[in-house]
């Protein structure tokens, strides 16, 4: 069957010779030849047996569901074969428009095209090149643009023949300066790690190691994609004049306790960690075996945040004991259910850290309690403990809870510790020569639920002695609030 057309339409059709057949076709003027497998043409008279015409002349595209569009403009054609069988049967003709080449030739290199039927619907080039296209008859829009260059438009008209749109070159526009901002929820100013920001599509660099751009007047986007806070997609307009935008990115709260996400080292070769998955995964390759890891908190960390439940599990363990340092960087770590650190190893530093939280202990638990960590071999500097920490044994502290042959300094502790005996609010056991515990202080409130005549029980430290009772180890320059230090709580 060979269709040349224009138009479209649904016709039946009605023959002495043939069955009667239904014939959909795309098309509002149409001439079907009805050929033989051997290539005889049917016709009476020197014309095909069935000839259809439109009669009102319509140019849409009639669709099965009633859905109607115009027609575009070309010479359409289709050439297929089918079967008379005696039977009723219903063919279905799709024509496709004859196009031609339309080329662009624009200046400078890597310019944008993006040409629009006059339905306003953009038209995608050849796959041979971004500069020329292959259209049917009608009439179209364009745009050429560049980043930092004044975009032009146009139109133009295909009409049965190939069209060249003369050379278009784009020259310079005024260049603004905008510098972009960023601030946390408390209206600190923060650096996030990945920004980007786009004009049409394309990505535009800012000012070497700044977030200061050059830019044209145009509507930009700008996105935030940095795991310490939600993402942030926003778009702003330069227009005659420079700008400062500041955006406000809101902390990202949320872990599931389950997640882990992996930590690449940086150049120094230290973790640094940004959420709550990251850490959990540096505790798990602690207790892998990897102890010796070091790293660096690069924002607040909420293991727990508006009501979630999640277990913290303690870095480290007595076997894996960490050995590394430890920088909180000035951050806090909030919802914590544990202490941070389990074990830390002789050489460990922990520095420049504040936890919230409780360690509370469950009944049959007779192991040491700390609210930073449970038994300390290494050092903390600079760090704050606002942890409750509840035991139903000994050796408790605020900090932590045995302190062997190193030194905790400048650090202090406000929350509540509870312990049967050896309690305090810095340290709850100081038990070799060479332990120090040297300008701290404490306000939390210290409780011991023991009967004994002398619990050894402390506003700095709950005892500071060896096993056989030899007094060992110092505490100098400590405080501690009026109120804070030791009260019993014994139940008959």
């Amino acid at each position: 069957m060979q269709v040349t057309a224009l138009g479209d339409g649904e016709y039946y059709t009605n023959s002495s010779a043939t069955a009667q057949s239904e014939i959909t076709v795309n098309s509002a003027s149409v001439t079907i030849s009805v050929v033989r497998a051997d290539g005889e043409v049917f016709a009476e008279n020197n014309q095909p047996v069935i000839t259809l015409t439109m009669a009102d002349g319509t140019t849409t595209i009639a669709f099965t569901n009633g859905e109607t569009k115009p027609l575009p403009l070309g010479q359409y054609a289709k050439t297929d074969e089918f079967t008379v069988s005696g039977e009723s049967q219903s063919i279905e003709v799709s024509l496709e428009a004859e196009t031609f080449q339309v080329t662009f030739n624009v200046q400078p290199d890597g310019a944008k095209i993006v040409v629009r039927s006059e339905a306003g619907e953009e038209v995608a080039p050849t796959q041979e090149s971004a500069s020329i296209y292959s259209l049917p008859n009608g009439k179209y829009t364009y745009t050429v643009s560049k980043l930092g260059c004044m975009s032009r438009s146009g139109e133009f008209t295909v009409n049965g023949a190939a069209v060249v749109i003369p050379a278009i070159t784009l020259t310079g526009a005024t260049l603004y300066t905008v510098t972009l901002s960023f601030q946390d929820e408390d209206k600190l100013s923060v650096t996030p790690t990945s920004v980007t920001v786009k004009f049409d599509g394309e990505t535009v660099d800012p000012a070497e190691g700044t977030f200061t751009y050059s830019l044209p007047n145009g509507t930009y986007t700008c996105l935030v994609d940095d795991s310490r806070y939600y993402k942030v997609e926003e778009s702003f307009t330069v227009e005659d004049a420079n700008r400062t935008i500041t955006v406000s990115l809101e902390t990202n709260r949320s872990w599931d306790g389950k997640t882990t996400t992996e930590v690449t080292p940086n150049a120094d070769g230290v973790y640094e960690i940004k959420t709550a998955a990251e850490l959990a995964w540096f505790a798990a390759q602690v207790k892998a075996g990897n102890t010796g890891y070091n790293a660096k908190l690069m924002a607040n960390i909420y293991v727990n945040d508006n009501g979630s439940t999640n277990v913290w599990t303690p870095i480290g363990d007595f076997k894996n004991q960490y050995a590394g340092t430890f920088d909180g960087n000035g951050k806090s770590i909030y919802g914590l259910t544990a202490a941070l650190f389990s074990y830390n190893a002789a050489k460990s530093l922990v520095k420049n850290l504040t936890v919230y939280g409780e360690n509370v202990a469950a009944e049959a638990n007779t192991g040491t309690m700390g609210g930073i960590c449970n038994s300390a071999y290494g050092s903390f500097e600079n760090c704050v403990s606002h942890m409750t920490v509840t035991a139903t044994w000994s050796v408790v502290g605020g900090i932590a809870g045995v302190l062997q042959n190193t030194t905790v300094m400048e650090c202090y502790n406000t929350g509540a510790v509870t312990g049967y005996m050896r309690t305090g609010g810095i340290i709850g056991a100081i038990t070799s020569a060479t332990a120090t515990v040297k300008n701290c202080y404490d306000t939390g409130k210290i409780t011991l639920t023991s009967d004994a005549h002398n619990p050894f029980g402390g506003a700095i430290a709950g005892s500071i002695a060896d096993s056989g009772g030899v007094l060992v180890g110092s505490v100098e320059n400590c405080y501690y609030l009026t109120g804070s230090r030791m009260q019993r709580s014994i139940t008959a």
